[in-house]
This record gives structure tokens, C-alpha cells and sequence, in this order.
């Protein structure tokens, strides 16, 4: 009998959708050829299942029902297969039959495609001035984050255009601690370099002998420390880094064999340590060993080594030692086994890096941090000197940050606001503005702020727009940040 061809495996290899379809396939050969059809799913989370030709669905043992046995009796053999939910890769095995060929000598037809989890993109903002901001409907209250997130769900790993867009605001809280206004500046310019993902890693300085001494007599509230051991004994030297029960994280070795004793040592600042309290001394280098590398890439910024303690100057991630895990940053750090660092990376080209996402500045043009009002207030009574009454300050800064306008102003030479004894909600009957001139109001008169630098605004209500075009998503659920204090200064009280 001669031998019969196949020539194709014809199915859509695109990713299915998270609820599972239906799709068509078809199979090009002679009339006469003969073929088994196997479909394979390699589940995300329990294995190997096989598709079962007779009940239409997939099982975890493979038998005689989960192959498709064909002789073609047309050109084409049509069929269809209906794919349920379930997360992996399913792999269509087509392999030849009785007298039959696959055209250019291949053993076996394989076609596979992948169903992945729906993924969440969140857009948070983020901003170390987390008391500065209030909810829209309490001012009173901190609003944390500032605003609410947005969010896009899809397919993981899937392709397209969707757009992820924000038009929030942002609110000055209203009390007398924070509500001093918000100072948008450089024209509240927003790019993708306001964007940031965040990434932590623990440090692992377990092959490290470290150097270490046990204090000798407790130590309160002093700089002066003695030791069990002579500082040349165990290599102790100045500017080394202290770590250890009762020592804040910074303080280092301001002085060695202090009155020429080589036990006695001087800290950086004042502490109180019990005795026998062992303490850690560590020389300040650029190489740190971390546990894992997972999402970490060179040019990501060092922002804290604990939880709110940052590096002295900006510390930038400059190569990865993939094989020993070691880090070379741009300045020297000294950091304990088992410490936190926490590392961001700043704009689209390095986020996507680190992601496997693409994500696209939208419509750049239009992005925007808007001061949605301005700040002006009422005085209270006449003034005849630089300290101005008046009967509310909510949105007013001090520390020279802003300048005023108004009915009677003296602005005869630089006028600014120095400092504020704050009243927000004029409750209190005590606010008060101190400026740089003496003043001449007869009182009731109105006056409006602004701040001396002409590339910013003044505000209470920072409006923000942008938009993010998804072009790719990432395998793994993924929080990006907007960094507020990027482009919103919160104004003091001095």
C-alpha cells in the first residue's frame, strides 16, 4: 500500500482566554493517511492531565480513550476541542499512523500553547509624608495611601493595548500638625521617572567572621564605652559601623584607645547599653551579599537600609554577581546579617526589566499634578508689625516657602512667611503668620498666597492625571508606585 502523507496541524497557538473556549482544529493530509491525536495539559498546580476524546474532558490517567485515532477520508479532518479553566500549557501531539508520513520528514506534529491566572497591575501612590494628607470626606483623618489605587486585570503574560488611566486627587490634611498646604513644584511635571517598583532583599553575611566585642559595665546615655577586648585585638577601627542592643542604627567609631586605653572607645552619638551586651562592628564597603536576586537589576536606587533609615548620599545598584549574589552599589554601606535593604526602580525601562511587563507612557503630554485651588484667608484684627492674625491658616507654609498679596500689603522688599502658629478650621482663634515686614492692616482685609518659586503652586487639592498603556503583562501579580514626593512639597509650619 504507498505511503500516505500529513502534511499540517492547523490550531489557533495563541494564549486562551482565563475562562476557558473552544477551538477549532484541522488537519491537512491525503485521503487515506492515518493519525493519533493526544492533547497533553501540564497543570500550574497538580501536574499531568490527558484529554479524554469520549467525555470531551481531561484526567489525570492516560488510556486508550485519550487518543484520537483518524483515517482521513477528505484532504482535511476537522475537529474541536473545548478547553476548560484550569492555569498551564496544553501540547497537541499529532504523530503518524499505519503506512503514513509527516511531510518533511518530521516524527511528530507538536503544537502547544499556554492559559495563565488573570493578573492585577495596581497604580498606588506613595509618599514618606504619609500624615500629610487627609480623606476628601474628613480632612481631619490621614488618608494612607493618598488616593485610591487603580487597577487592570488580565490574562498573565498576555498582549495588548489596554489603558490604565488615574484622574484623583490628593488632599492636604486638616490639622494642626500637617495642614500647611501642598507646594506642587516644577510645574507638577509628570513622567514615568515619578513611577517606581519596589523590591527587598535581606542581607547574608554568614560567611563573614565578624568582628565583634562584649561591653564591659553599663553604658547610659554616654559616647564613652568599654570593652572586654583591646580594640587592636579585634580589628575595631574608626568609622566602623555599631550594631547591637541598645545602639541605633548610623552610630559608628568616633574614637579608639581613648585616654590610652586600648578597651576604651568613643561612639558617634550618645547611647545607653547594658553590660555584657555584644556588639558588632562593621567596616562600611560597596560590596553587599544579599539571600536572593529576585527582582533586583543594576541601576535600581538603594532607598532605605532599614525600614526608615537611608543611605547618606544616593546609592545606585552598578553590577550583580549572579554566581555569589554580591551587589557593587556606588558607595560604601555597612549593613548586619539578616537586615533589610529596600531598593527602587525608577521609570518604565527598568520597571519592564524587572517585571516581564511593558508598560508605555500614554498620551505623556497631559499628565499633570493640577493645584485645584488656591490658599487665601481673612484677618482677624488690625496690624501694626510683622505678625500677622488672622482666622484660619489651612494651606499656609512657613519656612519662606511662599509669599502673600492682598488689600494693604507692604511688600517693600522680600515678604515672606516665616513661620505659622497653625488654625486650620479658625476654631482656636489663634492663627498667626509671622513675615519679614512690618505690616499696616486695619483688620477684615483678605490676602492670597503663593509660593516664591514661580515653577510651583499652592494648594489644599492637588488634581493628578496620567495614563499607562499596557502593552504586556506580567506572569505575577505587580504594584507600581507614584512617588507624590516627586512632585508635591508639603509646606511647615517654619
Amino acid at each position: 500500500m504507498a505511503t500516505k502523507k500529513i502534511k499540517s496541524l492547523n490550531i489557533n497557538t495563541s494564549n486562551l482566554s482565563k475562562t476557558g473556549e473552544s477551538r477549532r482544529f484541522s488537519v491537512s493530509g491525503e485521503r487515506g493517511a492515518k493519525f493519533n491525536l493526544r492533547i497533553q495539559h501540564s497543570r500550574t498546580d497538580s501536574g499531568e492531565y490527558f484529554y479524554n476524546f469520549l467525555n470531551n474532558d481531561f484526567q489525570s490517567e492516560f488510556n486508550s480513550e485519550n487518543v484520537l485515532n483518524v483515517e482521513m477520508n477528505s484532504s482535511i479532518y476537522n475537529g474541536s476541542i473545548p478547553f476548560p479553566y484550569s492555569a498551564g500549557t496544553y501540547n497537541l501531539l499529532l504523530l503518524p499512523a499505519e503506512d503514513t508520513v509527516i511531510e518533511n520528514s518530521n516524527q511528530v506534529i507538536n503544537k502547544s500553547f499556554t492559559q495563565g491566572e488573570n493578573v492585577t497591575v495596581t497604580i498606588a501612590t506613595a509618599t514618606e509624608n504619609t500624615d500629610t494628607y487627609g480623606q476628601s470626606s474628613s480632612l481631619s483623618t490621614t488618608s494612607d495611601p493618598a488616593a485610591a489605587n487603580v487597577t487592570s486585570v488580565a490574562q498573565a503574560g498576555s498582549i495588548g493595548s489596554s489603558i490604565l488611566q488615574s484622574n484623583t486627587s490628593v488632599f492636604n490634611k486638616k490639622n494642626d500638625a500637617n495642614g500647611f498646604g501642598l507646594i506642587v513644584t516644577n510645574f507638577g511635571k509628570i513622567t514615568d521617572y515619578s513611577f517606581y517598583y519596589l523590591a527587598t532583599e535581606t542581607v547574608d553575611r554568614s560567611s563573614f567572621t565578624e568582628k565583634t566585642d562584649t561591653v564591659d559595665g553599663s553604658v547610659s546615655s554616654s559616647t564613652a564605652v568599654t570593652l572586654d577586648t583591646s580594640y587592636a585585638t579585634t580589628g575595631i577601627q574608626v568609622g566602623d559601623y555599631i550594631f547591637g542592643t541598645g545602639v541605633t542604627y548610623g552610630t559608628t567609631v568616633a574614637a579608639v584607645n581613648v585616654g590610652s586605653d586600648v578597651k576604651d572607645i568613643t561612639l558617634s552619638a550618645a547611647m545607653s547599653i547594658s553590660d555584657g551586651v555584644t556588639l558588632t562592628f562593621i567596616t562600611p564597603s560597596n560590596e553587599v551579599i544579599v539571600d536572593d536576586l529576585t527582582d533586583l537589576a543594576v541601576g535600581m536606587q538603594l532607598y532605605y537600609l532599614t525600614s526608615t533609615a537611608k543611605p547618606s548620599a544616593k546609592t545606585i545598584i552598578q553590577s550583580i554577581n549572579s554566581q555569589t549574589k554580591t551587589l557593587t552599589l556606588s558607595t560604601n554601606q555597612a549593613v548586619s546579617d539578616g537586615l533589610t535593604m529596600t531598593f527602587r526602580a525608577y521609570g518604565f525601562a527598568l520597571i519592564n526589566s524587572i517585571t516581564g511587563a511593558s508598560f508605555v507612557s500614554s498620551s505623556v503630554a497631559t499628565w499633570k499634578a493640577t493645584a485645584a485651588n488656591s490658599v487665601d484667608t481673612q484677618l482677624r484684627a488690625a496690624v501694626t508689625n510683622k505678625n500677622i492674625t488672622v482666622t484660619t491658616t489651612y494651606g499656609i507654609s512657613g519656612g519662606s516657602l511662599i509669599e502673600f498679596s492682598g488689600a494693604n500689603v507692604i511688600n517693600t522688599s522680600t515678604n515672606n512667611v516665616n513661620a505659622v502658629t497653625p488654625d486650620p478650621d479658625g476654631s482656636d482663634a489663634d492663627g498667626l503668620l509671622t513675615c519679614d515686614v512690618t505690616q499696616a492692616f486695619v483688620g477684615k482685609e483678605k490676602i492670597k498666597f503663593k509660593p516664591t518659586s514661580r515653577s510651583s503652586s499652592l494648594c489644599t487639592q492637588c488634581d493628578i492625571y496620567f495614563a499607562i498603556k499596557i502593552a504586556k503583562y506580567p506572569s505575577a501579580n505587580k504594584t507600581i508606585y507614584l512617588d507624590l514626593d516627586k512632585f508635591i512639597t508639603p509646606g511647615t509650619a517654619s
